[in-house]
């Protein structure tokens, strides 16, 4: 923030914004790293839920108790296995304010009245993310199974919570404004 204050030029914004990581051995794709961990896991859960839940006593250790029955039925509530239009949409929901809240709405920084490519590209990514995403989580969300709509609530709303601690601790407000703009 205080790099983009003291220069307006973007170029020079970026290059002191990675000399900035660079002295604070921070990488700048480290937060590719929680979706990179994420998605295996999404991945496995829509094969195990699609090939449904068969137990076979052949693949278990001798020690370990073959279970009679295995409960399919989130809180006596919600077939895991089934698709769930209203967990879809709960988890689009929770992907937008996870995203409302999140991520800052672009500037502008339009010289003489042109606003510059970089400017018109960073509003489209923050558009696409914003609305976007969370109808293509909606689809997703209903078209595989409830498994994998109710990891993606979870996600969301652990990723709101962590945001909200981490701005308290930072002494940042909490950007509620930024979900109905």
């Amino acid at each position: 923030s205080a790099i983009k204050e003291k220069n307006k030029d973007k170029e020079v914004v970026a290059r002191e914004t990675m000399a900035l990581y660079k002295k604070n051995n921070i990488n700048p794709f480290s937060g590719c790293l929680t979706v990179l961990i994420q998605l295996p896991i999404i991945i496995a859960l829509y094969f195990v839920f699609l090939k449904g839940l068969t137990p076979e006593n052949s693949v278990l250790y001798s020690f370990v108790n073959f279970p009679e029955h295995i409960n399919i039925v989130f809180l006596g509530l919600i077939d895991v296995t089934k698709k769930s239009l209203a967990l879809g949409i709960v988890a689009g929901i929770a992907q937008y304010f996870q995203t409302a809240l999140t991520m800052p709405k672009p500037k502008t920084s339009a010289v003489s009245g042109k606003i510059s490519f970089a400017d018109e590209f960073s509003r489209s990514m923050y558009v696409q993310m914003k609305y976007f995403l969370p109808i293509l989580i909606v689809f997703i969300a209903y078209t595989t199974s409830a498994a994998v709509a109710l990891y993606w609530i979870t996600s969301s709303v652990f990723m709101i919570g962590q945001e909200y601690v981490v701005r308290k601790k930072a002494g940042i407000d909490f950007p509620m404004s930024n979900i109905w703009r």
